[in-house]
């Protein structure tokens, strides 16, 4: 029996739980051959790839069956893996990171420019700088600056892109899951973003 889902849920299963960047190909998709000389016994037959593609010009036949890997890793871990390697890099290890942390991106909800003291003492007090030993002025810094939220919400978008480009490649390719959809909204910070529906897997 399937089972149901979320886009999230399931990057997090196959970097968390499955460990997918670790596992991934240890010895799945070779041809028996390559296995043989690596010292890897073959416990499943692979129905993807070159060899499929093997098999059916020897059988003159598309063979369909449910996907199996002679690796350590769980199929579906594999075919979610294997959509995130099609990613740019960039895009690719942002989906893992979030993913192996079990979080969305920091977007800075809330964030604003902001100003604060450019140095402080121990107990937080601002340092300032005295003439005739009386305080004449607090030197300033930019804390939060419009280039730092405009950053973390490039990033944000990056993350969310990549997902949903994930969840296309891999929601009719699992045998174990059935991708119910991304609930996660793509600009959060913008108003009326909370009315946003979230993107259906179907």
């Amino acid at each position: 029996m399937r089972q149901d889902i979320d886009m999230e849920r399931l990057l997090i299963w196959t970097y968390q739980s499955e460990r997918a960047h670790a596992n991934y190909r240890r010895g799945g998709g070779l041809y028996g051959a390559e296995r043989d000389a690596a010292g890897m016994a073959t416990q499943r037959v692979s129905f993807d790839g070159i060899a499929a593609i093997e098999r059916s010009a020897i059988l003159g036949t598309h063979v369909d069956s449910s996907r199996s890997s002679v690796s350590d890793l769980n199929s579906d871990a594999e075919v979610v893996h294997e959509a995130v390697r099609s990613l740019n890099p960039m895009e690719a290890g942002k989906v893992v990171v979030q993913a192996r942390l079990g979080e969305r991106p920091d977007w800075m909800e809330d964030a604003k420019h902001t100003l604060g003291p450019a140095r402080v003492r121990e107990d937080g007090s601002p340092v300032t700088v005295n003439r005739h030993c009386v305080p004449f002025y607090t030197p300033i810094r930019e804390v939060v600056t419009p280039g730092m939220i405009e950053l973390a919400r490039a990033e944000y978008i990056l993350w969310w892109d990549a997902v949903s480009q994930v969840m296309a490649m891999v929601k009719d390719n699992l045998d174990g899951f059935t991708v119910t959809g991304f609930t996660a909204i793509r600009t959060p910070w913008e108003k009326g973003a909370e009315n946003c529906e979230a993107i259906a897997a179907a």
